[in-house]
């Protein structure tokens, strides 16, 4: 089982920001240095559709070491700071961890217009090395807080619920494995919040892909003995992932009805049967990897179809999103052959509709750029039947290309070298690495 490197989330994912989940939100080559002329210079001499975003506001530096200025970097900065994850409501909110060995964990909101940010909550210091927050919006406008404490012989997810005093109110928590991914990620249910996961099934030497609801009293829930007749399943209930997928790198996206939920993942196998990847942990061997996903009931946390791969199983896939459209869910999935996450590869989009039971039915495809495809994960914008993809090309250029919609791929330079983090409606907040901090803006964007 693999981690992918990501950049823009704390898959996260990347992460997903995130040299896995440990790399920095922004991009995953280097920023821009070219002036703003410079920037219309390009717009104005590119013979495409003119561009549709444009910036909103100024600029805002997060998370830098004290005293420091924004400064286009060359790449990664040790310590630098970090973009867990974003959510967009009333604000743009974004969950932090600033610069520096034990820089602090905070979570901050940046309005629509551009304004300066402003901090809700600077969170209590976690031992280990801990990652950014992670954040979801609940259903009642409420915002939870996701974080993953580190300890010498232990790891533990903890979710809370965000009070208008930046208090934090315990949800509950999900006591993980300690494997080498810190891959997690969470949804607000009906009745409780999802949060999925991945760990090592150590008798299988597989990685597999575990979801369970939170218990609304806060207590942490333990893991139940799968169903015998559930051929689909892995060792217990909480297991998600086929028992013979090799999976990792959950992500959820959200049904627009906010009854269901997929989940979705990589799985991977090795190119050769010689290879041991070594049980279920992390690697960067050549192998065949795909992605796959469910359909999750999120008012009991179960599985309401079987798992489905939605790529060729003979592919390689490096890192992807995914939203709930109305027309099922859309992927953007970086392809290439190179066991590590390098510029170049294929960016492909992916539709699959979903019927009323949950069943996912057959995926299509459509090539997004078949070549000059930045490290990291596109975003997606959503838009009717499909969405915009927001990639970056090896050079830094942006592009914004329309997957089953309608319009063309466009140019824009004020998305130059940065990853969407968030949509909302016509705005979308962006980062780029700047110095040990991360450049945050705000642009609007026509559809």
């Amino acid at each position: 089982m693999r981690v992918p490197l990501l950049a823009g989330v704390l898959l996260l994912p990347l992460t997903a920001a995130s040299c896995a989940r440990c790399d920095r939100s922004g991009d995953g080559g280097a920023p821009a240095a070219a002036s703003a002329s410079a920037s219309a210079s390009a717009a104005a001499s590119d013979a495409g559709p003119a561009a549709r975003c444009t910036v909103v506001g100024a600029p805002r530096l997060v998370g830098a070491l004290a005293g420091e200025a924004a400064a286009a970097t060359e790449g990664p900065v040790a310590f630098g700071a970090e973009i867990g994850g974003a959510i967009a409501d009333k604000a743009f909110v974004v969950g932090l961890r600033a610069a520096g060995l034990n820089g602090a964990a905070q979570i901050l909101e940046l309005s629509f217009d551009g304004g300066p940010p402003h901090t809700l909550a600077t969170l209590p210091a976690s031992p280990g090395s801990a990652p950014a927050p992670l954040l979801a919006g609940a259903r009642d406008g409420a915002r939870l807080v996701g974080t993953l404490a580190i300890a010498a012989d232990a790891r533990t997810f903890r979710l809370s619920r965000l009070g208008e005093d930046g208090a934090l109110s315990p949800l509950g928590e999900v006591a993980q494995s300690k494997d080498e991914s810190e891959a997690t990620a969470v949804i607000a249910g009906a009745a409780a919040p999802l949060v999925a996961w991945d760990d090592v099934d150590e008798k299988a030497r597989l990685g597999r892909i575990r979801a369970r609801l939170l218990d609304p009293t806060g207590k942490a829930p333990e893991a139940k003995p799968k169903n015998p007749k559930d051929k689909d399943a892995g060792d217990d209930e909480d297991s998600l992932s086929p028992s013979s997928s090799d999976a990792a790198w959950p992500e959820l996206a959200i049904a627009p009805s906010g009854d269901r939920a997929a989940l979705v993942w990589l799985s991977e196998r090795p190119e050769s049967e010689l290879v041991d990847a070594g049980g279920g942990e992390p690697s960067q061997l050549l192998a065949y990897r795909w992605v796959e996903a469910v359909v999750v009931d999120l008012a009991t946390g179960k599985r309401l179809s079987t798992s489905r791969a939605l790529t060729a199983l003979d592919g390689h896939a490096q890192t992807f999103s995914v939203i709930w459209g109305d027309a099922g869910l859309v992927l953007a999935v970086r392809d290439d052959a190179r066991p590590t996450d390098g510029d170049g590869g294929e960016l492909w989009a992916v539709r699959v509709p979903i019927d009323a039971s949950g069943s996912l039915l057959e995926p299509a495809r459509t090539s997004i750029a078949d070549k000059d495809v930045a490290p990291g994960v596109a975003a997606l914008l959503p838009r009717p039947s499909g969405a915009l993809v927001s990639w970056l090309a090896a050079d830094g250029t942006a592009r914004l290309s329309p997957a089953f919609s309608a319009g063309s791929a466009t140019v824009e330079p004020a998305l130059r070298d940065r990853r969407v983090l968030s949509v909302h409606g016509d705005r979308v907040l962006a980062s780029r690495l700047s110095g040990s901090g991360v450049e945050l803006v705000v642009a609007r964007c026509e559809p």
